[in-house]
């Protein structure tokens, strides 16, 4: 099919699923979705295919050169051949070395290509490996013919990297807010029967919802909390999550002995009643869409560095609180802050967390930008 557009990605997460349709009903049913077959894990929960979306998954054969990751899907070359799209879109992983030949043989067939980034690297800066991973990112990205990024910080970097800013759209990485308007009133009262049920009642409750793994900094998070508890008396902290590191959590908690952190476990399902419920959100390591789920209950937000968005969506006093990352001392202390708040403070940062997910950060806005994007391949 001459206007086919086809995604390439490893895999589609559960928050994804809205975007996808909602863009694929606008291009008329157009796209398809290339998947590899990695394994989910128990702790991210993800897909291979959606309902009512042409769906392909390929094998991947995952090895390592040095430190780097590398990722070959088999048969992706001859499946491309085959549908004959008009549009790639990709991702800005440049490990996987198909996406490598895929944008080679675009540019000699005269194929447009987009490439989709986060704009985050795990890397840490002024490391042989960062180096490295920098000089075959620029590569990698400068094959692609236009760029949709998630936030105003992975467009600076892409600039960094030599990308003309001309071939650059921010796709601010969002929620579906309209589904979550719909359910409003409903996650509203099942946020009042938890905390009901649970007797917090004149309790203040610090939530963080993810999964538990190192990078997420879950055990600076806890270890701040305990500064917390020798200040006030009212107060929990709620995780809302599982992983590998949720054993350690506990016994942490118990050495220490804090009684005010409650682990809810995995909850995708329900996981906004969490939201609504509490009083405050804290992202102590990286992450993303957290910080949006938080910004639309209305909840001031805690955060540092996480996946680059961040600093397109929480101004240090203005909607939330900023701290240093990895140091206990500065979360304590904006943690502090928002508890010094008053109750007409915490409604102003609310709303203006409100505003910025309903006018920017949302699946709606995602879809228009890809859709301009496109456009602008067909010119």
């Amino acid at each position: 099919m001459a206007n086919e557009i086809v995604f390439l990605t490893n895999l589609i997460p559960h928050y994804r699923f809205s975007f996808y349709r909602n863009l694929n009903q606008k291009l008329n049913n157009r796209i398809t979705i290339i998947t590899g077959n990695t394994k989910n894990t128990q702790w991210r929960s993800a897909a291979r295919n959606i309902d009512g979306i042409n769906n392909m998954s390929l094998v991947e054969k995952h090895f390592f050169l040095g430190n780097f990751q590398v990722i070959w899907q088999k048969g992706l070359l001859n499946t491309i051949y085959n549908i004959n799209p008009s549009i790639i879109i990709l991702s800005g992983i440049s490990g996987y070395l198909t996406n490598w030949l895929v944008l080679i043989i675009s540019k000699i067939k005269k194929n447009k290509t987009i490439m989709w980034s986060c704009g985050w690297e795990k890397q840490a800066p002024n490391t042989l490996s960062y180096f490295i991973k920098r000089f075959l990112l620029k590569k990698y990205q400068s094959l692609a013919d236009y760029h949709i990024v998630y936030s105003t910080n992975a467009k600076k970097a892409l600039i960094s990297n030599g990308i003309d800013s001309a071939t650059i759209r921010i796709a601010y990485n969002g929620i579906d807010v309209e589904a979550l308007s719909q359910k409003e009133t409903s996650i509203y009262r099942q946020s009042t029967i938890l905390k009901h049920n649970q007797c917090y009642k004149d309790k203040q409750i610090f939530l963080y919802t993810g999964v538990l793994l190192e990078e997420k900094r879950v055990t600076l998070l806890i270890e701040a909390f305990y500064n917390l508890n020798e200040l006030y008396n009212n107060l929990y902290l709620w995780i809302v999550g599982d992983g590998p590191l949720l054993a350690d959590l506990k016994i942490l908690c118990h050495s220490k002995g804090i009684e005010n952190v409650m682990f809810w476990g995995k909850d995708e399902e329900t996981v906004d009643k969490y939201f609504a419920a509490c009083d405050f959100f804290v992202l102590p390591g990286i992450g993303g869409l957290a910080l949006n789920q938080a910004m639309f209950w209305k909840k001031p937000c805690i955060v540092s560095t996480a996946d680059g968005t961040e600093d397109d969506l929480v101004k240090d006093g203005i909607n939330g609180f900023r701290f240093k990352s990895g140091s206990i001392e500065s979360l304590t202390s904006a943690m502090l802050k928002v508890l010094q708040l008053s109750q007409n403070e915490i409604a102003d940062m609310g709303e203006r967390n409100r505003e910025i997910i309903l006018k920017r950060s949302n699946t709606a806005q995602m879809v228009d930008t890809f859709m301009k994007v496109i456009d602008l391949c067909y010119k």
